[in-house]
Protein backbone atom coordinates (compact mmCIF):
# COMPACT_ATOMS: atom_id res chain seq x y z
CA UNK A 1 0.00 0.00 0.00
CA UNK A 2 0.83 3.40 -0.51
CA UNK A 3 -0.34 6.11 2.13
CA UNK A 4 -2.98 8.24 1.06
CA UNK A 5 -2.61 12.02 1.48
CA UNK A 6 -4.83 13.25 4.34
CA UNK A 7 -3.60 16.78 4.82
CA UNK A 8 -4.96 17.27 0.89
CA UNK A 9 -8.81 17.35 1.40
CA UNK A 10 -9.28 17.71 -2.68
CA UNK A 11 -9.05 14.32 -4.04
CA UNK A 12 -10.01 11.92 -6.88
CA UNK A 13 -10.82 8.31 -6.26
CA UNK A 14 -10.80 5.23 -8.15
CA UNK A 15 -12.09 1.99 -7.81
CA UNK A 16 -10.79 -0.81 -9.80
CA UNK A 17 -10.99 -4.28 -9.75
CA UNK A 18 -12.75 -7.37 -10.91
CA UNK A 19 -16.53 -7.36 -11.88
CA UNK A 20 -17.85 -9.20 -9.08
CA UNK A 21 -14.61 -8.93 -7.04
CA UNK A 22 -15.83 -6.03 -4.14
CA UNK A 23 -15.47 -3.10 -6.14
CA UNK A 24 -19.15 -2.53 -5.84
CA UNK A 25 -19.31 -2.65 -1.96
CA UNK A 26 -16.28 -0.45 -1.36
CA UNK A 27 -17.88 2.15 -4.06
CA UNK A 28 -21.22 2.00 -1.85
CA UNK A 29 -18.97 2.54 1.76
CA UNK A 30 -17.42 5.48 -0.05
CA UNK A 31 -21.22 7.13 -1.16
CA UNK A 32 -22.20 6.45 2.73
CA UNK A 33 -19.06 8.47 3.50
CA UNK A 34 -20.66 11.33 1.39
CA UNK A 35 -18.39 10.57 -1.31
CA UNK A 36 -19.73 11.76 -4.90
CA UNK A 37 -19.33 8.60 -7.47
CA UNK A 38 -20.77 9.82 -10.60
CA UNK A 39 -23.78 11.52 -11.73
CA UNK A 40 -26.33 8.73 -12.07
CA UNK A 41 -24.33 5.98 -10.86
CA UNK A 42 -26.02 2.84 -10.67
CA UNK A 43 -28.06 2.49 -7.91
CA UNK A 44 -26.88 -1.60 -6.58
CA UNK A 45 -23.30 -1.81 -8.57
CA UNK A 46 -22.46 1.90 -7.37
CA UNK A 47 -20.47 2.65 -11.14
CA UNK A 48 -20.24 4.95 -14.07
CA UNK A 49 -18.13 5.52 -16.91
CA UNK A 50 -17.04 8.79 -16.40
CA UNK A 51 -14.51 8.29 -18.86
CA UNK A 52 -14.02 6.50 -22.08
CA UNK A 53 -10.74 5.26 -23.56
CA UNK A 54 -11.21 7.42 -26.79
CA UNK A 55 -11.85 10.73 -24.70
CA UNK A 56 -9.71 13.34 -25.92
CA UNK A 57 -7.22 14.98 -23.43
CA UNK A 58 -9.41 18.06 -23.84
CA UNK A 59 -12.55 16.43 -22.64
CA UNK A 60 -10.94 15.06 -19.78
CA UNK A 61 -9.56 18.22 -18.63
CA UNK A 62 -12.96 19.94 -18.89
CA UNK A 63 -14.78 17.07 -16.87
CA UNK A 64 -11.98 17.19 -14.43
CA UNK A 65 -12.01 20.58 -14.14
CA UNK A 66 -15.71 20.95 -13.64
CA UNK A 67 -15.77 17.76 -10.69
CA UNK A 68 -13.20 19.39 -9.18
CA UNK A 69 -14.62 22.81 -8.60
CA UNK A 70 -18.48 20.93 -7.72
CA UNK A 71 -16.89 18.17 -5.09
CA UNK A 72 -13.64 18.29 -2.89
CA UNK A 73 -13.64 14.55 -2.44
CA UNK A 74 -15.62 12.71 -6.23
CA UNK A 75 -14.41 9.53 -7.74
CA UNK A 76 -15.67 6.74 -9.32
CA UNK A 77 -15.94 2.56 -9.76
CA UNK A 78 -15.66 0.91 -12.97
CA UNK A 79 -13.74 -2.22 -14.25
CA UNK A 80 -13.26 -1.34 -17.34
CA UNK A 81 -11.31 1.86 -16.74
CA UNK A 82 -8.14 -0.04 -15.37
CA UNK A 83 -7.36 -0.80 -19.68
CA UNK A 84 -7.04 3.06 -20.07
CA UNK A 85 -5.90 4.48 -16.47
CA UNK A 86 -3.01 5.66 -17.22
CA UNK A 87 -3.58 7.78 -19.73
CA UNK A 88 -6.46 9.28 -17.00
CA UNK A 89 -4.24 9.34 -14.51
CA UNK A 90 -1.77 12.76 -14.96
CA UNK A 91 -5.22 14.60 -15.32
CA UNK A 92 -6.54 13.73 -12.33
CA UNK A 93 -5.95 16.17 -8.86
CA UNK A 94 -4.42 14.50 -5.92
CA UNK A 95 -5.81 10.94 -7.32
CA UNK A 96 -5.83 8.09 -4.90
CA UNK A 97 -6.77 4.31 -6.15
CA UNK A 98 -8.47 1.53 -4.26
CA UNK A 99 -8.04 -1.90 -5.28
CA UNK A 100 -10.38 -4.52 -5.13
CA UNK A 101 -8.84 -8.30 -4.54
CA UNK A 102 -10.85 -11.14 -5.01
CA UNK A 103 -9.92 -15.02 -5.28
CA UNK A 104 -10.90 -15.32 -8.54
CA UNK A 105 -12.16 -18.46 -9.16
CA UNK A 106 -14.72 -17.15 -6.71
CA UNK A 107 -15.03 -14.08 -8.92
CA UNK A 108 -15.34 -16.49 -12.22
CA UNK A 109 -18.25 -18.40 -10.06
CA UNK A 110 -19.95 -15.61 -8.95
CA UNK A 111 -20.02 -14.06 -12.37
CA UNK A 112 -21.25 -17.48 -13.73
CA UNK A 113 -23.88 -17.51 -10.97
CA UNK A 114 -25.42 -13.83 -11.75
CA UNK A 115 -24.79 -13.97 -15.19
CA UNK A 116 -25.77 -18.08 -16.22
CA UNK A 117 -22.25 -18.59 -17.40
CA UNK A 118 -19.85 -21.59 -17.69
CA UNK A 119 -16.51 -21.12 -15.74
CA UNK A 120 -14.59 -21.53 -19.13
CA UNK A 121 -16.05 -18.49 -20.15
CA UNK A 122 -15.88 -16.24 -16.73
CA UNK A 123 -12.21 -17.65 -16.85
CA UNK A 124 -11.40 -15.71 -20.56
CA UNK A 125 -13.63 -12.87 -19.35
CA UNK A 126 -11.13 -12.05 -15.92
CA UNK A 127 -7.75 -12.71 -17.44
CA UNK A 128 -7.36 -9.43 -18.88
CA UNK A 129 -8.45 -7.69 -16.01
CA UNK A 130 -6.36 -9.15 -13.89
CA UNK A 131 -3.21 -8.29 -16.26
CA UNK A 132 -4.03 -4.83 -16.80
CA UNK A 133 -4.31 -4.67 -12.72
CA UNK A 134 -1.28 -6.19 -12.37
CA UNK A 135 0.55 -3.81 -14.81
CA UNK A 136 -0.81 -0.93 -13.32
CA UNK A 137 -0.36 -1.38 -9.75
CA UNK A 138 3.31 -2.22 -10.49
CA UNK A 139 4.44 0.96 -11.41
CA UNK A 140 1.73 2.95 -10.12
CA UNK A 141 3.30 5.91 -8.36
CA UNK A 142 0.18 7.48 -6.46
CA UNK A 143 -1.62 6.68 -3.11
CA UNK A 144 -2.85 3.06 -3.84
CA UNK A 145 -4.52 0.49 -1.29
CA UNK A 146 -5.41 -2.98 -2.14
CA UNK A 147 -8.33 -4.01 0.35
CA UNK A 148 -8.94 -8.03 -0.01
CA UNK A 149 -13.05 -8.94 -0.73
CA UNK A 150 -12.55 -12.49 1.05
CA UNK A 151 -11.39 -11.07 4.37
CA UNK A 152 -14.22 -8.20 4.43
CA UNK A 153 -16.68 -11.11 6.05
CA UNK A 154 -14.10 -11.23 9.57
CA UNK A 155 -14.41 -7.99 10.08
CA UNK A 156 -16.16 -4.99 8.00
CA UNK A 157 -15.68 -2.41 10.67
CA UNK A 158 -12.12 -2.53 9.84
CA UNK A 159 -12.59 -2.09 5.89
CA UNK A 160 -14.15 0.86 6.90
CA UNK A 161 -11.92 2.23 9.54
CA UNK A 162 -9.19 1.80 6.33
CA UNK A 163 -11.25 3.11 4.12
CA UNK A 164 -11.92 6.48 6.14
CA UNK A 165 -8.05 6.39 7.36
CA UNK A 166 -6.60 5.90 3.27
CA UNK A 167 -9.28 9.00 2.03
CA UNK A 168 -8.68 10.95 5.42
CA UNK A 169 -12.38 11.31 5.78
CA UNK A 170 -13.76 13.19 8.79
CA UNK A 171 -16.07 11.68 10.97
CA UNK A 172 -16.08 12.75 14.36
CA UNK A 173 -18.96 11.06 15.62
CA UNK A 174 -18.54 8.14 13.90
CA UNK A 175 -21.95 8.61 12.26
CA UNK A 176 -20.53 8.08 8.73
CA UNK A 177 -18.30 5.02 9.74
CA UNK A 178 -21.67 3.85 10.85
CA UNK A 179 -23.52 3.73 7.79
CA UNK A 180 -20.96 2.63 5.76
CA UNK A 181 -20.61 -0.48 7.69
CA UNK A 182 -24.37 -0.74 7.81
CA UNK A 183 -24.44 -1.13 4.16
CA UNK A 184 -22.13 -4.30 3.77
CA UNK A 185 -24.08 -7.62 4.10
CA UNK A 186 -22.45 -10.96 4.58
CA UNK A 187 -24.56 -13.03 2.06
CA UNK A 188 -23.06 -10.63 -0.36
CA UNK A 189 -24.55 -9.18 -3.74
CA UNK A 190 -25.47 -5.77 -4.65
CA UNK A 191 -27.61 -3.57 -2.51
CA UNK A 192 -28.58 -0.02 -2.43
CA UNK A 193 -27.71 2.85 0.01
CA UNK A 194 -29.58 4.28 2.65
CA UNK A 195 -31.21 6.67 0.48
CA UNK A 196 -32.44 4.24 -2.18
CA UNK A 197 -33.37 1.55 -0.02
CA UNK A 198 -37.27 2.24 -0.31
CA UNK A 199 -36.53 1.59 -4.21
CA UNK A 200 -35.01 -1.87 -3.70
CA UNK A 201 -37.27 -3.86 -5.63
CA UNK A 202 -37.22 -1.92 -8.87
CA UNK A 203 -33.58 -1.08 -8.55
CA UNK A 204 -33.56 -5.89 -8.45
CA UNK A 205 -35.52 -5.85 -11.47
CA UNK A 206 -33.31 -3.12 -13.40
CA UNK A 207 -30.27 -5.47 -12.29
CA UNK A 208 -31.58 -8.73 -13.66
CA UNK A 209 -32.13 -6.89 -17.16
CA UNK A 210 -28.63 -5.23 -16.45
CA UNK A 211 -27.50 -9.20 -15.78
CA UNK A 212 -28.87 -10.33 -18.94
CA UNK A 213 -27.12 -7.22 -21.03
CA UNK A 214 -24.09 -8.53 -19.63
CA UNK A 215 -24.55 -12.00 -20.56
CA UNK A 216 -24.87 -10.75 -23.83
CA UNK A 217 -21.31 -8.65 -23.94
CA UNK A 218 -19.43 -11.24 -22.55
CA UNK A 219 -20.96 -14.57 -25.20
CA UNK A 220 -20.20 -11.30 -28.02
CA UNK A 221 -16.64 -10.84 -27.20
CA UNK A 222 -15.67 -14.20 -26.78
CA UNK A 223 -17.91 -15.62 -30.14
CA UNK A 224 -15.52 -13.70 -33.16
CA UNK A 225 -12.13 -15.12 -32.07
CA UNK A 226 -13.70 -18.29 -31.61
CA UNK A 227 -14.85 -18.45 -35.23
CA UNK A 228 -11.99 -16.70 -36.13
CA UNK A 229 -9.69 -19.86 -34.50
CA UNK A 230 -12.32 -22.69 -35.86
CA UNK A 231 -11.84 -20.90 -39.55
CA UNK A 232 -8.29 -21.16 -39.55
CA UNK A 233 -8.15 -24.79 -37.79
CA UNK A 234 -10.10 -25.80 -40.97
CA UNK A 235 -7.51 -24.14 -43.27
CA UNK A 236 -5.40 -26.02 -41.99
CA UNK A 237 -7.08 -29.23 -41.42
CA UNK A 238 -8.05 -29.09 -45.08
CA UNK A 239 -4.29 -28.46 -45.99
CA UNK A 240 -3.06 -31.64 -43.69
CA UNK A 241 -5.83 -33.80 -45.01
CA UNK A 242 -4.45 -32.87 -49.03
CA UNK A 243 -0.75 -33.54 -47.72
CA UNK A 244 -1.50 -36.60 -46.13
CA UNK A 245 -3.64 -38.08 -49.70
CA UNK A 246 -0.46 -36.99 -51.40
CA UNK A 247 1.70 -38.79 -48.90
CA UNK A 248 -0.39 -42.08 -49.16
CA UNK A 249 -0.78 -41.99 -52.85
CA UNK A 250 3.20 -41.71 -52.90
CA UNK A 251 3.54 -44.43 -50.44
CA UNK A 252 0.84 -46.57 -52.28
CA UNK A 253 3.01 -46.68 -55.55
CA UNK A 254 6.11 -47.25 -54.36
CA UNK A 255 4.51 -50.27 -52.43
CA UNK A 256 3.07 -51.75 -55.17
CA UNK A 257 6.54 -51.15 -57.44
CA UNK A 258 8.22 -52.36 -54.58
CA UNK A 259 5.98 -55.64 -54.56
CA UNK A 260 6.16 -56.15 -58.13
CA UNK A 261 9.66 -56.03 -58.15
CA UNK A 262 9.87 -58.45 -55.24
CA UNK A 263 7.87 -61.35 -57.03
CA UNK A 264 10.15 -60.72 -60.23
CA UNK A 265 12.72 -61.57 -57.95
CA UNK A 266 11.06 -64.50 -55.62
CA UNK A 267 9.99 -65.96 -59.61
CA UNK A 268 13.76 -65.82 -60.30
CA UNK A 269 15.20 -67.97 -57.68
CA UNK A 270 11.53 -69.90 -57.21
CA UNK A 271 12.23 -73.91 -57.64
CA UNK A 272 16.58 -73.05 -58.17
CA UNK A 273 19.30 -74.99 -56.13
CA UNK A 274 20.76 -72.41 -53.87
CA UNK A 275 24.59 -71.52 -55.88
CA UNK A 276 25.99 -68.49 -56.63
CA UNK A 277 23.00 -66.57 -58.00
CA UNK A 278 20.29 -67.10 -55.68
CA UNK A 279 23.24 -66.41 -52.82
CA UNK A 280 23.46 -62.69 -54.56
CA UNK A 281 19.82 -62.70 -54.89
CA UNK A 282 18.87 -63.24 -51.74
CA UNK A 283 21.05 -59.60 -50.06
CA UNK A 284 18.11 -58.16 -52.80
CA UNK A 285 15.28 -59.95 -51.38
CA UNK A 286 16.15 -58.65 -48.06
CA UNK A 287 16.42 -55.15 -49.06
CA UNK A 288 13.34 -55.69 -50.71
CA UNK A 289 11.34 -56.78 -47.63
CA UNK A 290 12.69 -54.16 -45.42
CA UNK A 291 12.13 -51.72 -47.54
CA UNK A 292 8.48 -52.74 -47.57
CA UNK A 293 8.59 -53.02 -43.85
CA UNK A 294 9.43 -49.33 -43.70
CA UNK A 295 6.79 -48.26 -46.16
CA UNK A 296 4.21 -49.92 -44.18
CA UNK A 297 5.65 -48.54 -41.03
CA UNK A 298 5.68 -45.01 -42.83
CA UNK A 299 1.89 -45.79 -43.82
CA UNK A 300 0.86 -46.76 -40.68
CA UNK A 301 2.23 -43.32 -39.09
CA UNK A 302 0.07 -41.33 -41.94
CA UNK A 303 -2.73 -43.73 -40.56
CA UNK A 304 -2.48 -42.22 -37.33
CA UNK A 305 -1.65 -38.53 -37.82
CA UNK A 306 -5.01 -39.19 -40.40
CA UNK A 307 -7.14 -40.35 -36.79
CA UNK A 308 -5.53 -37.42 -35.34
CA UNK A 309 -7.00 -34.98 -37.73
CA UNK A 310 -10.59 -36.72 -38.00
CA UNK A 311 -10.22 -36.39 -33.88
CA UNK A 312 -9.74 -32.28 -34.64
CA UNK A 313 -12.48 -31.80 -37.01
CA UNK A 314 -15.09 -33.83 -34.79
CA UNK A 315 -13.94 -31.19 -31.88
CA UNK A 316 -14.37 -28.25 -34.73
CA UNK A 317 -17.75 -29.43 -34.85
CA UNK A 318 -18.62 -29.60 -31.23
CA UNK A 319 -17.12 -26.11 -30.85
CA UNK A 320 -19.47 -25.44 -33.57
CA UNK A 321 -22.37 -26.91 -32.32
CA UNK A 322 -21.12 -24.82 -28.85
CA UNK A 323 -21.30 -21.71 -30.73
CA UNK A 324 -24.67 -22.72 -31.79
CA UNK A 325 -25.73 -23.07 -28.45
CA UNK A 326 -24.78 -19.68 -27.23
CA UNK A 327 -26.36 -17.47 -30.43
CA UNK A 328 -29.54 -19.86 -28.78
CA UNK A 329 -28.97 -18.74 -24.98
CA UNK A 330 -28.22 -15.15 -26.36
CA UNK A 331 -32.07 -15.53 -27.99
CA UNK A 332 -33.17 -16.83 -24.55
CA UNK A 333 -31.52 -13.93 -22.79
CA UNK A 334 -32.71 -10.91 -24.92
CA UNK A 335 -36.43 -12.68 -24.73
CA UNK A 336 -35.81 -12.43 -20.51
CA UNK A 337 -34.90 -9.37 -21.08
CA UNK A 338 -38.02 -8.34 -22.62
CA UNK A 339 -40.39 -9.61 -20.07
CA UNK A 340 -38.11 -8.25 -17.17
CA UNK A 341 -38.46 -4.64 -19.04
CA UNK A 342 -42.53 -5.63 -19.13
CA UNK A 343 -42.66 -6.08 -15.30
CA UNK A 344 -40.30 -2.90 -14.23
CA UNK A 345 -42.55 -1.16 -16.77
CA UNK A 346 -45.91 -2.80 -14.83
CA UNK A 347 -44.37 -1.92 -11.55
CA UNK A 348 -43.64 1.35 -12.16
CA UNK A 349 -47.05 2.23 -13.23
CA UNK A 350 -48.62 0.48 -10.07
CA UNK A 351 -45.94 2.55 -7.82
CA UNK A 352 -47.28 5.30 -9.95
CA UNK A 353 -50.73 4.91 -9.29
CA UNK A 354 -50.58 3.43 -5.67
CA UNK A 355 -48.68 7.20 -4.82
CA UNK A 356 -51.79 9.34 -6.49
Amino acid sequence: MIPGNAVVENKTIVVLGFARGGTSLISGMLREFGVFMGDNAHALKHEIDLFHENDSSQAIIHRVEDLDKQYKMWGWKSPRAVFFVDKLACYLSNPHFIIALRNPIAVCQSVGRHNKLPMAVTMRDIAPVFSAIAEFTSRCPYPLAFFNFDEVNESPRQLVEDLREFLGISDPDGKLAAKATAFFHAEGGYHAVSADVDRAEELRLNLEVDNRIDSIGIIESLVPPRVNQMREMTRLLEEDSSKADAIVKHLGNKLDKLRATQAEVESSIDGKEVDGDAEEMSPVLDSANIYENNIEEKLAYVDKNWFRAEETLSMYAEANAELHRATLRRHSLQRQIGKLESLISEATTVKGTTSE
